[in-house]
């Protein structure tokens, strides 16, 4: 495991992390089955379990597959592939989106669900959170870009007796920059993201002449990649009028691109080599 010094304690990642960590570092939008299983058995996982989880995965809609032969190609799916992508996005210089125009109104989704039915609830938490959203006061969930058509379906599936509604919020610029502040706990995020800058340079200074190969190159980029990819997941993409005056996700993601570039080529030639006993 990373060296945790300066960070709470870290949990171990879940496989379908540890899967997108897997496309991402392939930059493939499919991988084959018997190669994330592979992949997964180098990062410590089984292969049965590997295998259960990623049919867990297809059956709730995480993953896709499709049929070559006696081999199936999987891609990431639905708002698990929306979450990987933004926080690739985020995670990579010169890939961040156009900056956003702030219009002085925030997308909002309005909820009511019985507590018996409070596992539809946190489902809908748990999509929303990935499409962007974040919870404003109990009830009501804002972003700053409308995702409602990526609810939708999601939605449409949940029993009668739960109200969910799209909805726009419109504030005075004071009041939306303290609301963004406190929706998403920027403050608290922030101290996380420089606490993430503190570790990430440390690994660095000690990796930067190491030359670690195969599986053990594939380990180290997981273990420095991961709790920063998990960071940026909930990081919002705030326009810059809603955003803290201090904010350390630029150094992170710069700090980041320097892991990739000491640790990426060896894990590269190691996944080229899956891929082509794979073809």
């Amino acid at each position: 495991m990373p060296d945790q010094r300066g960070l709470p304690p870290q949990r171990a990642p879940s496989i379908p992390s540890l899967v997108s960590f897997l496309f991402g570092i392939a930059e493939r939008e499919s991988l084959p089955g018997p190669v994330l299983v592979a992949l997964l058995a180098d990062l410590g996982i089984s292969s049965a379990a590997a295998r259960s989880a990623i049919a867990r995965m297809r059956a709730s809609g995480k993953l896709t597959g499709i049929r070559r032969g006696r081999v199936t190609d999987y891609s990431l799916a639905g708002l698990t592939a929306s979450g990987f992508r933004h926080a690739r996005i985020l995670g990579h210089p010169g890939q961040e989106p156009a900056e956003r125009v702030w219009q002085g109104e925030f997308a909002g989704i309005l909820y009511s669900v019985p507590e018996r039915l409070r596992s539809h609830r946190d489902r809908l938490r748990v999509e929303a959170l990935l499409a962007g959203y974040t919870t404003l006061r109990p009830g009501l969930l804002i972003g700053v870009a409308d995702q409602w058509d990526a609810l939708e379906p999601l939605v449409s599936t949940m029993p009668a007796a739960i109200r969910v509604y799209p909805v726009t919020l419109r504030l005075h610029p004071a009041q939306a920059r303290s609301a963004a502040a406190e929706a998403w706990e920027l403050e608290s995020l922030d101290r996380h993201l420089c606490r993430l800058v503190t570790w990430l340079r440390s690994a660095l200074d000690r990796d930067r002449d190491r030359r670690l190969t195969g599986p053990v190159a594939l380990r180290r980029l997981a273990e420095l990649t991961l709790p920063v990819y998990r960071a940026l997941v909930v990081v919002p993409p705030l326009p810059p009028e809603l955003l803290p005056d201090r904010w350390c996700q630029p150094e992170l993601v710069e700090l980041l691109g320097a892991i990739h570039e000491v640790h990426g080529p060896p894990v590269q030639q190691h996944l080229r080599a899956f891929l082509a006993a794979a073809h």
